[in-house]
């Protein structure tokens, strides 16, 4: 890869090269051309000293060059500079033939301000100067003798092809250094990349790249630590989720294993042994017993399935909460009262919309209370009442019963998790079904102990989505 990504910039020097190149010779070109151009139409051209030679140096002439912004100047035979018209640059004076020389040389330099042209004149018997102010004035050019051949021919061409020699090297030179630091600066990013996606592959999904480069390589960075980050956070939730299945499995097996060998127990002593008709009658009791046992395991292993599984969706329908309450409680009484408790009952004649699948809440009231019975020594009071809170909609059940373990209340609503103290019946799963059609319905559960003794199970549902408290 760093071959291909070396070659690949080297390329792009080499054609940024070219690309140069081709531009200056471009504009070399197009300034011979404007050149050419102008060389027609300046004013300068249009007034050579030969046109006041042959105008005699005419008056009209010499305003005519004024005009245009353009001076004249003559110099006779004494060497005199004398202004004759337009702008006056040099003033007059007269020159010795140093300096009459120095300004014949100096008009042909290069870079000067004015444009002079000047011309002798056998008529005259003197120089004819016409001066015009330079506007933008480029030189650049390559003389050659075409009449005759200097001796210093070989001279130049050998320095002119040693530099351009020179030139070709530190051009080349150029190129590799700059293509070399380009793709540096590519492939130190790309490799810490490269390393990076190598460590995640290898399962080190908390490794994280720092990357000190152009904005673009620092924002991939990033874009790649964030894929990291989720990846890990994925990779610890599936590593969770397969402890978890183990462990529920392990919970299955054991939770089914005691009534399978009761009921597989009784059944070879019914077949194989003679018993008397109060045995037969006993040991039948147990089996449909453990069978139920058995049945109700599974049952709620399918009910908790049901509910996490990403393709269910509640039945939800808009219930009055408060009325809903009262006649779910209402069927839970003879429970109650069966079990010789006493119950008290809190629930405001108001309105509060809720959007509930009514099957499935049955099932939350019925296992809350179902409990409060089943794990407390009776008599006991059962509590139940509702009203608005901060949170929306709130509804406890509580009991003055034994409490539960501080210990245990953490992991409650946890699959399989059961009290000392808890029937070998119960399967352990009832409070997770809870919580989850709790949360399903957008609501939140918890459990606390009372200082007064026994425990209160609050459920609580958020006014947001519950925005109309009323019917007023």
């Amino acid at each position: 890869m760093r071959s291909r990504v070396n070659t690949q910039v080297l390329r792009n020097y080499v054609y940024l090269l070219a690309f140069i190149v081709l531009v200056l010779f471009v504009g070399l070109a197009m300034t011979d051309f404007v050149n050419h151009i102008l060389s027609q139409n300046l004013v300068k051209d249009r007034f050579p000293p030969s046109f006041l030679v042959t105008n005699e140096m005419d008056e009209s002439a010499i305003a005519e060059i004024a005009e245009v912004n353009g001076g004249v100047y003559f110099i006779d035979s004494n060497l005199t500079l004398e202004h004759l018209g337009g702008i006056d640059p040099f003033g007059s004076k007269a020159m010795s033939r140093q300096e009459f020389t120095r300004f014949l040389t100096d008009s042909r330099k290069v870079g000067l301000p004015y444009s002079l042209q000047i011309e002798y004149s056998e008529t005259l018997q003197g120089w004819v100067v016409v001066v015009f102010p330079t506007s933008l004035r480029i030189d650049l050019a390559i003389v050659a003798n075409q009449a005759y051949e200097s001796n210093d021919k070989d001279a130049v061409m050998n320095a002119i092809y040693s530099m351009l020699i020179l030139i070709g090297l530190f051009l080349s030179l150029g190129v590799v250094v700059l293509s070399r630091i380009g793709s540096r600066q590519f492939l130190k990013p790309i490799r810490k990349l490269s390393e990076a996606v190598t460590q995640i592959k290898h399962g080190n999904y908390s490794h994280r790249v720092v990357m000190k480069a152009s904005k673009e390589f620092e924002a991939v960075g990033e874009l790649f630590n964030e894929m990291a980050e989720e990846v890990e956070k994925k990779e610890e939730a599936l590593v969770v989720a397969q402890e978890k299945r183990q462990q529920l499995i392990l919970d299955i097996s054991h939770d089914l294993r005691n009534p399978l060998s009761v009921i597989l127990g009784f059944a070879d002593i019914l077949t194989n042994q003679e018993t008397t008709p109060q045995q037969q009658h006993q040991f039948s009791s147990l089996i449909k017993n453990h069978g139920l046992r058995a049945k109700t395991l599974i049952d709620s292993l399918f009910d908790l399935s049901t509910l996490e599984s990403p393709e269910f969706k509640m039945k939800k329908t808009r219930v009055n909460g408060y009325e809903y309450l009262r006649m779910t409680i209402a069927d839970l009484l003879p429970v109650i009262e069966q079990a010789g408790c006493d119950y008290r009952i809190e629930i405001p004649d108001e309105r509060y919309h809720l959007e509930i699948d009514p099957s499935w809440m049955d099932r939350v009231f019925t296992n809350l209370i179902t409990n409060a019975i089943q794990h407390n020594d009776q008599p006991i009071t059962i509590s139940i009442t509702a009203g608005q809170s901060s949170e929306g909609f709130e509804v406890r059940i509580e009991d003055d019963g034994v409490g539960i373990d501080p210990g245990l209340i953490p992991v409650l609503f946890e699959r399989f998790t059961k009290s000392n103290h808890e029937e070998s019946a119960s399967t352990g799963l009832g409070l997770s079904i809870v919580k989850k059609v709790v949360e399903m319905h957008g609501g939140r559960i918890h459990c606390e102990n009372k200082k007064d003794g026994g425990c209160a199970f609050v459920l609580s549902f958020p006014s947001t989505l519950n925005p109309s408290y009323s019917d007023r």
